[in-house]
């Protein structure tokens, strides 16, 4: 979804897959993978929310990778896959807090 790319992509032979293309760019490397309409969004004039950008697509690529290794032993468990997750929102939208969305959606 953040790539763009589909797993058949015919970018993908031999050894690259999407796994291993994803794998290949982090963690320097996360903006040139990202969709460009993504990006063209996301930022701003301040250089503090790009890196918070940055920082949560690379967060979002690491948890990615982590979970779609071939061995299903190799990847994170469900318990693990909700905390990142939830740490990686927090860390995105950091002034919501549970009162505050519950409050919003009574």
């Amino acid at each position: 979804m953040f790539t763009v790319k589909r797993p058949t992509d015919e970018m993908f032979k031999e050894n690259l897959n999407l796994h291993n293309f994803v794998k290949t760019a982090l963690p320097n490397r996360v903006a040139e993978i990202t969709d460009p309409i993504l990006l063209q969004e996301s930022f701003n004039e301040s250089s503090q929310n790009d890196d918070i950008l940055l920082w949560s697509l690379n967060s979002i690529f690491e948890f990615g990778v982590a979970c779609s290794f071939d061995l299903p032993t190799e990847r994170m468990s469900m318990a693990n896959v909700v905390a990142k997750l939830c740490f990686i929102r927090n860390n995105l939208l950091p002034t919501r807090s549970l009162g505050t969305r519950a409050a919003g959606t009574a």
